[in-house]
């Protein structure tokens, strides 16, 4: 999102002076603001931001330009991604911003040049909120973990307590809308997978989403809104399935098919996941003439897909999760150098960064790493310390502090997501 609130001109003459022409073209330079990592203009507490300072009309040396930001309220802290900075500060020309107290803010920008002259400002503003108050959780009290143990599907409070059935066995995926009102799950029937919703409280009964091929449904995941039922479904291509994403309008009941991956004889790959800032998804295509397993972005209603990373040969990946914050997606890999949790920075596009080594390498590779409680930390499943079976591991964002969260006792256990 760009907002732009102008800007000073740089003044070229004073009143009873001569214009000076030492650097004439940046008469007319305007600056404006960029941010990522907001949801319609709303940090959560203890997430980041970052600004980024977009310069027009401006063809002199950009490198002797400076950049002044300064909170106005000072209910973030700036930040250089690692490190706090003073309020103002002089940095580049992007820039973070952490929510610390929950209220409204304003950053301001002013671009200097080498003697200090503001050539142009800008501001943005925005709003810290409490991210523990940004929604109701319809049938649920609280934020929960969403998971399969055994046979049937149950939720968990972050803190590891108040274990509680679903009420629906089985199925290949199971999801629950960010509004709490909506659960998805793809369950068997004559035909193969299909995609089945209801509503938590059970007032719709089953809904299920019309088949258009007798194959496999999967991974459903709904968008921001809670108004669209994302999922995977297998569409027949030459002699074989190959799968696609497809929407549903869970209002008027419209399905979509959204990639045309199988006509390149492509596919995706696993599942995928949505970024709660741009509501875009980043799921893995898997191109068959060339055996590459690419990441990529889809922008959901133009169809537009934008490659992103290629995974190195014989590198197995498992279902990707944005953060919180839009700015990094985390998965499991089994990289020659080490099995574990890995994650990407979305904005750098630098090399994936080993967050997490499996200590059990022997055994399955942790499954489903799942951001939660903000953002703070990560959650999975998985059969660390000479289990024979799976539970549910906890670590925070950086890999640190492995917990138990579940122990599920050797059953058969698949982390779906987060009812954040």
């Amino acid at each position: 999102m760009k907002k732009t609130i102008i800007l000073i001109p740089l003044l070229l003459f004073l009143l009873g002076c001569t214009s000076d022409d030492s650097n004439p073209n940046t008469s007319d330079v305007t600056i404006s603001i960029e941010a990522s990592g907001l949801n319609d203009d709303k940090l959560a507490l203890n997430n980041s931001a970052t600004f980024t300072a977009i310069i027009s009309d401006f063809d002199g040396d950009a490198s002797s330009l400076s950049y002044r930001w300064t909170l106005t309220n000072e209910n973030g802290e700036l930040s250089d991604g690692v490190n706090p900075l003073p309020n103002p500060t002089a940095s580049g020309s992007s820039i973070n911003c952490v929510g610390q107290t929950v209220g409204e803010e304003e950053i301001m920008l002013e671009l200097l040049d080498a003697s200090n002259t503001i050539l142009a400002s800008a501001s943005y503003n925005f709003t810290i909120v409490d991210s523990a108050n940004q929604t109701s959780f319809g049938c649920f009290d609280q934020p929960k973990l969403i998971y399969r143990k055994g046979t049937f599907n149950f939720v968990l409070n972050f803190d590891g307590t108040n274990e509680e059935s679903l009420g629906i066995g089985g199925g290949s995926g199971v999801a629950i809308s960010p509004d709490g009102e909506w659960i998805a799950q793809a369950r068997d029937t004559q035909f193969g997978w299909q995609m089945n919703l209801f509503r938590c409280d059970g007032s719709t009964g089953l809904i299920p989403i019309p088949l258009t091929f007798e194959h496999l449904d999967n991974s459903p995941v709904f968008s921001l809104d809670s108004k669209i039922l994302y999922f995977t479904r297998a569409v027949p291509w030459q002699n074989d399935y190959l799968e696609e994403i497809f929407s549903y309008d869970i209002e008027t009941g419209a399905l979509n098919q959204i990639t045309s991956l199988a006509q390149q004889n492509e596919t995706v790959q696993g599942g995928f996941t949505i970024s709660p800032v741009s509501g875009d998804i980043a799921f893995q295509r898997y191109v068959i003439s060339t055996e590459e397993t690419k990441l990529a972005f889809l922008q959901p209603e133009s169809g537009l897909i934008t490659d992103f990373y290629t995974f190195p040969d014989g590198v197995g990946t498992t279902s990707l999760d944005w953060s919180p914050d839009g700015g990094d997606i985390i998965f499991s890999a089994n990289y020659p150098t080490a099995i574990g949790i890995y994650r990407i920075n979305v904005t750098s596009g630098s090399q994936p960064l080993l967050v997490f080594e499996d200590p059990s390498p022997n055994t399955v590779q942790p499954l489903g790493p799942t951001y939660y409680n903000g953002g703070n930390r990560i959650a999975w499943a998985g059969s660390e310390n000479g289990q024979s079976g799976s539970s549910l591991w906890s670590i925070d964002a950086n890999g640190n502090d492995m917990q138990l969260l579940l122990d599920a006792n050797s059953s058969l256990l698949v982390l779906y997501g987060v009812l954040r």
